[in-house]
């Protein structure tokens, strides 16, 4: 439902071609396998590509993370970035907790 919500509004903000959600798994690769095979099967139309290579806020992310890449005229462009969170289940006193939280940079966006 995450990726969802952010793929109608670059849909709708910067038309059906906007770009891509860059994923990383991280961790456990078997449970961030079972992730994207969830969101590929919920989201069969999202544009979606691993991004083994990210180093940048792994750490604050556990699980896995993502980036938000617009196309722009010459290349791309990170508009977002998002994934899992492991302070919720700490702060609450639940490992099984999870949270999953992203944002998008509006001043960053090609269009």
């Amino acid at each position: 439902m995450h990726l969802r919500f952010w793929q109608q509004v670059l849909d709708e903000l910067l038309g059906p071609a906007w770009g891509r959600f860059a994923y990383t798994l991280i961790g456990n690769q078997s449970r961030g396998h079972r992730l994207t095979d969830m969101i590929q099967s919920g989201l069969p139309d999202a544009p979606l590509t691993e991004y083994p290579e990210r180093t940048q806020g792994i750490g604050y992310y556990d699980t896995a993370a993502f980036k938000i890449m617009a196309k722009s005229e010459a290349d791309e462009l990170e508009i977002g970035d998002g994934g899992f969170v492991g302070w919720t289940a700490e702060l609450i006193s639940d490992a099984k907790e999870r949270c999953l939280i992203s944002c998008v940079a509006p001043k960053r966006s090609p269009a």
